[in-house]
């Protein structure tokens, strides 16, 4: 899937995987332009786990390197100048399966100062989420277990709420706050006078009980656990969530990452474990909720840093929708943060932040990046991938704005074409609208993963295409009964939200 949209793109992508090696295994790393609609290797090279500072079985101590081999970095910056890839715009990272814990690897904090350019991870889903671009309601959730190293989430969850507040671009932005009940006072009373922030009572997550011990359960988990999840998900109310921002320490365990945390909001006296929430289980969780994306910051004593950039990769490779992972500032306010937000969120196709310390990575679609836009001849496949666009969206206004291609040699930040066009005029933003049921947007949500298996079962067995055709009429079908029902519980206005 990411090679199709890779060259629906005409991207330029640094692909990684796993290979054997004069009988070892290494990393081969190679760069692939995709410009003229079809794979050209550039550049291949070698890189083995002592160069990458891999280890041989990974551990929740593990510090992800961020320095990478300096004849490398010299001889890709050397070739991307020769491409000519046009300033502003991202190369992108494709981690190809099989990768094992190269999705770790910092590479962002090794290349993006080097190469004067941001990297963005490349996602393996063919389709952007259905969502209204006009709302932004955000679940900002942090938990302190007294097990692992002090946390001051009153602080944190404040300076986080600003700046998603301050950089905003949709008409309608609502943070949900949910923190242990020690902090609920304090943050009840620091945004009493803000209405666009919510803070949640932990006293709602009595019915959940407290949360055993146990090991971290695997990819298959498909039931909430965790008294955080059920509490966040209840206490919505049946409104659905765009992004839950999870703000805690990592954990990892048998290969396993996971969130570390306390027992339940209500209890946190444990200090010799926390509780851990996988990968299935939050991918489960953001189904229900009906939340597209997800977000991870590492704070600042983060008990597990490897854990957590591996949760957030491996989330991404789960299910459809950008995936953000981020280390917080240790103090003042957090600018890459303001503008992750500005750019993630935004009505329409918007510049990748430049930062010469690019301190998070994302997987996200190429078609929010400004100055990307399908090749000539890809456009079909394009339009291909964002059928039933207008779900959750007035049919008024496409779910990707009309874009340009940058030049390849000499591009400009402000978005003029190679031929010295202004940009295409972007649509308007969208209105926001009522609310929709979440039971609404998590059956959209169900009907993505569903047809993004079905499309990767097809390309590993074309011979399964018979049974996939009507699976895949089974799913339009569902589709047009979700569809049907958004558009009555709208009042059959054409906008609203999932």
């Amino acid at each position: 899937m990411a090679i199709m949209i890779a060259t629906t793109y005409g991207l330029t992508t640094l692909r990684v995987s796993v290979r054997a090696d004069s009988g070892r295994m290494a990393a081969a790393v190679e760069l692939v332009s995709y410009e003229h609609g079809s794979p050209e290797v550039l550049r291949t090279w070698w890189l083995s786990s002592a160069e990458l500072d891999l280890p041989t079985r990974m551990t929740a101590d593990w510090s992800p390197t961020s320095q990478l081999p300096p004849y490398f970095v010299y001889e890709l910056d050397d070739r991307l100048t020769e491409v000519g890839l046009a300033d502003g715009l991202p190369l992108w990272l494709h981690l190809f399966k099989p990768y094992g814990f190269l999705g770790s690897v910092d590479w962002e904090g090794a290349l993006v100062g080097a190469l004067r350019r941001p990297l963005l991870r490349l996602p393996d889903f063919l389709e952007r989420p259905r969502e209204n671009r006009a709302v932004l309601d955000v679940a900002l959730v942090c938990s302190e277990p007294v097990s692992e190293p002090r946390l001051d989430p009153p602080q944190l969850l404040v300076d986080i709420a600003q700046a998603v507040l301050r950089r905003s671009r949709r008409e309608r932005t609502t943070i949900h706050l949910f923190a242990d009940e020690q902090y609920f006072h304090i943050l009840k009373a620091r945004f009493a006078n803000e209405p666009r922030v919510a803070v949640h009572d932990p006293a709602a997550a009595s019915a959940h009980g407290i949360q055993e011990r146990g090991h971290v359960a695997g990819s298959e988990l498909r039931d909430l656990q965790s008294p955080w999840l059920l509490w966040i998900r209840d206490s919505m109310q049946g409104r659905s969530l765009d992004a839950v921002h999870f703000v805690a320490h990592g954990y990892l365990a048998d290969q396993r990452p996971a969130l570390a945390l306390a027992e339940s909001p209500l209890c946190n006296v444990d200090r010799s474990d926390a509780r851990y929430v996988g990968v299935g289980e939050l991918a489960a969780f953001l189904t229900q909720t009906g939340a597209w994306s997800a977000i991870f910051s590492s704070p600042p004593g983060n008990y597990s840093e490897a854990g957590l950039r591996l949760l957030a990769d491996t989330l991404a490779q789960t299910r459809p929708g950008p995936v953000l992972y981020h280390r917080l500032v240790t103090d003042g306010p957090d600018w890459q943060l303001e503008d992750l937000y500005s750019f993630l969120y935004a009505p329409n196709p918007s510049p990748v932040p430049g930062w010469r310390d690019q301190k998070w990575f994302a997987y996200c679609q190429p078609s929010i990046v400004e100055n990307l836009a399908p090749l000539p001849l890809r456009r079909a496949a394009a339009t291909a991938l964002d059928a039933n666009a207008g779900l959750f969206e007035s049919t008024a206004v496409p779910l990707s704005a009309p874009q340009t291609r940058g030049s390849r040699r000499g591009g400009s930040r402000g978005g003029a074409t190679s031929r010295g066009r202004p940009p295409a005029a972007v649509s308007a933003t969208p209105s926001a609208e009522p609310d929709l049921p979440s039971w609404v947007s998590a059956a959209q949500r169900y009907v993505e993963q569903a047809a993004q298996k079905l499309q990767r079962r097809e390309e590993r067995d074309p011979a399964t295409s018979a049974v996939g055709n009507e699976v895949e009429r089974t799913l339009q079908k569902l589709q047009a009964v979700v569809a049907s029902v958004a558009t009555k519980a709208r009042g059959g206005r054409g906008g609203g939200r999932p």
